[in-house]
């Protein structure tokens, strides 16, 4: 475990700098080595608004190093009632980079196979962790009517 403390550079753009102009001091990230990428985690209080950060990345620094949004979403605990009904966070994060990426528009704007190359894991992996999710939530829907 790695404990820093950021404070903005003039001469430096990077996701923790953003991170601390739109967010302010108080964030914890997580940063893990996957494959051929970074990924960060932000763990921020619930009233943050994440809309800023996302479009100061994209105009900052998504042209020059690319960057995925996954938003993994709320660190609350399922009740027993709602666990049947609970994404895996692999399946959460599936779901949510499948609607921020067009997955769900008609038509299709990204297929499966550029979807898992963006996120970095295989199609089937990611083939299965949406169909996983989407059973999951088709019957959370038809059991609650």
């Amino acid at each position: 475990v790695l404990y820093s403390y950021w404070t903005r550079t003039p001469s430096c753009t990077s996701i923790p700098h953003l991170a601390l102009d739109h967010f302010g001091d108080g964030l914890i990230f997580q940063t893990t080595w996957v494959g051929h990428r970074y990924e960060w985690r932000i763990i921020a209080p619930n009233d943050t608004t994440y809309h800023a950060f996302r479009n100061a990345i994209e105009a900052e620094i998504d042209d020059t190093t690319g960057v995925t949004f996954v938003r993994v979403g709320d660190a609350e605990e399922t009740t027993p009632d709602d666990s049947s009904a609970a994404l895996t966070g692999e399946q959460d994060a599936a779901v949510r980079a499948a609607v921020d990426h067009g997955y769900y528009e008609t038509p299709r704007e990204i297929e499966t196979y550029e979807l898992a190359e963006r996120l970095g894991i295989p199609g089937s992996t990611l083939s299965y962790r949406l169909r996983r999710a989407e059973a999951k939530l088709a019957e959370a829907y038809v059991s609650e009517r």
